[in-house]
Formats: C-alpha cells, sequence, structure tokens
C-alpha cells in the first residue's frame, strides 16, 4: 500500500491523498508498468521510463488489465520509437 497525492475538486486545499494497493509491476528494459487500485477510484495505470519520469493517463479503469493494456501499449510504442527514429517523412523526431 502506498499513499497517493491526488488532484481533486473536493478538498478545499485541491489536493487529497489516497491509499493505493500496488496490484501489478511489470519490467521492461529501461521501463516499469504499474497498476494500482482504491476501491473508491478504480485502477490507474503508472509508467517510469529510463529518465525515472512517473507517467499517468489520467484514466480511471474498471479493471486491471485494461489499465495494464494501456501502460504496456505506451512502452511499445516508445520502444519502437527508440529502435525507428525517423517519421515516415524521413524527418528525425523534434
Amino acid at each position: 500500500i502506498f499513499v497517493l497525492k491526488v488532484r481533486t475538486e473536493r478538498s478545499l486545499s485541491g489536493v487529497e491523498m489516497k491509499l493505493f494497493q500496488l496490484k501489478q509491476l511489470l519490467a521492461f528494459p529501461g521501463w516499469l508498468v504499474a497498476i494500482s487500485y482504491a476501491p473508491e477510484l478504480g485502477y490507474l495505470c503508472w509508467v517510469i521510463n529510463p529518465e525515472l519520469a512517473v507517467l499517468n493517463d489520467g484514466e480511471v479503469y474498471t479493471d486491471d488489465q485494461s489499465a495494464l493494456a494501456v501502460g504496456c501499449e505506451l512502452v511499445r510504442q516508445s520502444l519502437s520509437e527508440d529502435c525507428f527514429p525517423l517519421r515516415s517523412s524521413g524527418s528525425p523526431h523534434p
């Protein structure tokens, strides 16, 4: 169980503390995909990239497999871009 500060419109300060359970953690070379769960919210997907930035799409999922699919797809697309850094037009990514 971990604590996460979540921005909500219900709290006066705009930040509310929520307890989440870590449900799944998958490791890819240089990447982590984590799925957390809070009964009052649902499932969230978290991705930690090689630069140690923590990414979240802001969506709440009704099941862990949906959240996991989104995280794995983000990693898959990111790894594909690393392998193929040129766009179809032949110009490099900005």
